[in-house]
């Protein structure tokens, strides 16, 4: 009885994505991938070309929808890549006396560590389970850089 009952479950949950996924279909949403930026065209020497406008609307619509991305052809040498990450990985396994006294708040501008679970952007939900470290470039705070603006909706 108790697998006659599970299997009901099953069937009903595949039932339910099999709607979910048709409708997503129907409406045209492609929430299935991360789009693929390719850079092959772009030339810096040329911001205002076709080309390079194409991709900046690529990524804005990239950033707007999905949130994420992948960018080709950007020539970004693979030993610099590998490299970034080797340091990511010793930064984030420094201790947390160090993290603690880096820690973002110590510091103007969001610079710094910022802790595991140290965010929360549904207040409902759990805190996000993410650890980093914020650097940028250093600001006085009257600098219009370090002023919070928007822009126009």
């Amino acid at each position: 009885l108790f697998f006659k009952h599970l299997n009901g479950i099953w069937i009903a949950l595949i039932q339910m994505c099999w709607f979910l996924f048709s409708l997503i279909s129907i409406l045209g949403w492609n929430c299935m991938s991360i789009p693929v930026i390719d850079l092959k065209d772009v030339d810096v020497n040329y911001p205002d070309s076709e080309a390079t406008q194409k991709v900046v609307a690529e990524l804005r619509k990239a950033a707007m929808h999905s949130g994420f991305f992948y960018v080709k052809n950007h020539s970004v040498p693979l030993q610099m890549i590998a490299r970034q990450f080797a340091l990511s990985k010793d930064l984030l396994a420094l201790s947390d006396e160090v993290k603690k006294k880096y820690d973002v708040k110590n510091f103007f501008g969001f610079r710094g560590f910022d802790k595991l679970n140290g965010q929360q952007l549904d207040p409902y939900g759990k805190p996000d389970h993410k650890e980093g470290f914020y650097c940028g470039k250093n600001y006085p705070q009257d600098h219009p850089f370090a002023i919070a603006q928007y822009p126009d909706a």
